[in-house]
């Protein structure tokens, strides 16, 4: 029987550890998709996951708090990779207790085939009394309501519900229904198994999160279900006003309970399986103001987004755009960030070395603080290995060897480009230089393409991995490709080690090859995606509009990411004296401020009048001319958007 958790947070950083600690004590995994924290959730979320532990961390940069949405994407991802038999949607003041003697199998065990299970709330209550150098919250919280008025319930969703018809998870994980509205689903509650439940747990927590959601919400829909019990605590925190304990503990009572209810305390403590000690207490503290200057800067430029796109023409196009078509390959550049993401948190490598992509995605693993990487392809952002002797796609030789080893090797979609035997060749020369982890990628039967030589099934290259002495890790492949946006991406990926890596990371025993396998065989959809560099995971309708319909404002972001990328990559190009690459980068850079109607950076202009002088320098009219006609458009451009604007 597996169990997955699955979990939308934002700024829990004082329950987060024990969240996820207590909650791997009952679960083979747990996906949590991280909502843009001010605190240092995303923090404590990575340093748990370079434990090894089977944590999957999403990242999702939107506002507004729209949790059944965005959980109900979350579980039909989940189901679709891991296939698991049951779903347990949590929030991170939520932990899974069971009765004694009882597991998560038994409990299970008793529930009709084909019911939805509900869990019972018992909300725990702070007092005077509890220790406050005990950072461990359910260590520290001992005491809970007697009675639940009105008893609040959360679900457990079966195999025979999300493999079947579509549904949706109701606001606050209470029910599940279809799409169409309706609730034909028996909800069958577990009497052994009850939900132990922290809501209020300090003043600065409960002032500062009641503020923040509170916003969130109002960003969303004024008509939320159960944001009426925040607006006090968001009054008591905009007067500055914080919560003496007796407060604290009389807010915690009457918690999401019915008015006029006398209840009274009972001690219960949360019965534990996992044995663990918190590491990471120097990341609980709390920081409202933080908290409410994040949520100021994200309302700011939610703003301005909604601005920008009201004043949009969508069916106007601006001479300045068609600059885009002067570098062929940066327009067919494309970056997932999320897989890579993964990787950098659960194995936080060192050194990296891309083979045939180019290296476009390890300047993310600098910024994430790799210390050592190096490209060989047609693009190189970082610029530390760009010369004569840095072969390109077309010449890359697969027998290479650079003499030294890296702590992570990509090789994407090249292998497909080259004759079989050369291709064994390049299985042996990325081994050769793979200290722990090789991330692999080969176009299969059926993808479309062009100019493949070799097309095979993923089936095929893990046993071409395996003679060299490498086996997938299989919940972490399948955590690539459910986070993948790219359909190359979500079919192809292999993360590959040596047995002696594999072999190490006993957490993920449960997760075998047959699995591997069985997601190998499912049906492929093949789809194109927009050039531009993807930050976040895309889920249900989001990226059906995304990578199918494409609207320019719903890609604004990746495209000032790939404009970032190309004026970093432009400078480099330049201090080397590559004044024809500087140019072109600058140019597509240029073009896309243009097609933001962003205004155009005095910074920028400046650059492209050095590189023009440079060229002035070299007397090379071909450069000096095409500058001359890169500024006729950007100034052509800039009159048409003032007109507009007049």
């Amino acid at each position: 029987m597996r169990i997955i958790g699955v979990s939308v947070i934002k700024n829990e950083s004082d329950i987060l550890e024990t969240f996820v600690r207590h909650n791997l004590g009952y679960l083979d995994a747990l996906v949590v998709l991280e909502n843009k924290s001010s605190d240092k959730s995303r923090q404590i979320l990575a340093r748990l996951a370079l434990e090894g532990l089977p944590l999957i961390i999403l990242d999702d940069p939107e506002i507004a708090h729209k949790q059944s949405e965005k959980l109900t994407g979350l579980i039909k991802k989940v189901s679709a990779i891991y296939n698991p038999d049951w779903i347990i949607p949590l929030d991170a003041d939520e932990f899974l207790n069971p009765d004694k003697g009882e597991t998560m199998q038994s409990v299970l065990a008793d529930l009709p085939e084909g019911s939805v299970g509900q869990m019972g709330w018992r909300t725990y209550v702070p007092t005077a009394s509890d220790d406050p150098e005990q950072a461990d919250i359910i260590k520290r919280i001992r005491n809970r309501r007697a009675v639940e008025s009105p008893q609040y319930y959360k679900v457990i969703i079966p195999k025979s519900v999300f493999n079947e018809k579509p549904f949706i998870v109701d606001y606050g994980n209470h029910a599940v229904r279809f799409e169409n509205g309706t609730y034909p689903l028996e909800h069958y509650i577990l009497n052994t198994l009850r939900l132990a439940h922290f809501p209020l747990r300090s003043s600065e927590q409960i002032l500062t999160k009641a503020f923040v959601s509170w916003l969130a919400n109002l960003s969303y829909d004024d008509r939320t279900i159960d944001g009426w019990h925040k607006q006090s605590l968001y009054e008591r925190f905009v007067k500055n006003i914080p919560l003496k304990s007796e407060e604290l503990e009389r807010a915690a009572i009457n918690y999401a309970a019915d008015k006029g209810v006398e209840n009274s305390l009972v001690e219960d403590r949360v019965k534990q399986i996992a044995s663990y000690e918190l590491k990471y207490t120097d990341l609980m503290t709390f920081h409202p103001m933080a908290s409410v200057a994040s949520m100021s800067e994200d309302l700011a430029g939610r703003l301005r987004e909604a601005t920008a796109q009201n004043n949009e023409d969508p069916g106007q196009e601006y001479s300045g755009a068609k600059i885009l078509s002067s570098v062929e390959h940066i327009e067919q550049q494309s970056l997932d960030v999320s897989p890579l993401r993964y990787l950098f948190d659960m194995f936080n490598p060192e050194s990296a070395l891309d083979v045939g992509f180019g290296g476009a995605g390890l300047d993310k693993f600098r910024e994430w603080g790799a210390t050592d990487v190096k490209a060989i392809g047609l693009i190189d952002v970082g610029g530390g290995v760009r010369g004569p002797d840095t072969p390109s796609v077309e010449n890359v030789e697969p027998s290479f060897d650079l003499g030294r080893k890296f702590d992570l090797v990509i090789c994407s979609e090249l292998v497909n480009m080259i004759e079989p035997e050369r291709g064994k060749a390049l299985i042996k020369s990325l081994s050769r230089h793979a200290g722990k982890l090789i991330f692999f990628t080969a176009s299969q039967p059926g993808q479309p393409g062009e100019a493949n030589m070799n097309l095979q099934t993923p089936d095929y290259w893990i046993d071409e991995w395996a003679k060299e002495g490498y086996r997938p890790l299989v919940f972490q492949t399948l955590a690539l490709r459910m986070l993948s946006n790219f359909s190359w991406l979500k079919h192809n990926s292999l993360l590959l080690a040596p047995e002696a890596v594999a072999g190490s990371l006993k957490a993920f025993d449960s997760f075998g090859l047959d699995e591997l396998k069985r997601n190998n065989a499912d049906p492929k959809e093949w789809s194109p995606q927009k050039p531009g560099v993807y930050e976040t995971t895309l889920m249900g309708k989001q990226a059906d509009e995304t990578l199918a319909q494409q609207p320019d404002q719903v890609l604004a972001g990746t495209d000032r990411e790939l404009k970032r990328i190309l004026l970093k990559r432009a400078k480099v190009n330049f201090d080397l004296g590559n004044i024809e690459e500087s140019v072109s980068d600058t140019s597509v850079a240029l073009a896309i401020t243009l097609k933001l109607r962003e205004p155009l950076e005095e910074s920028v202009v400046e650059f492209l009048n050095s590189q023009a002088k440079l060229a002035e320098e070299r007397n090379d009219k071909k450069t000096i001319s095409r500058i001359v006609s890169i500024m006729e458009k950007l100034r052509a451009a800039a009159s048409e958007i003032a007109k507009k604007s007049s």
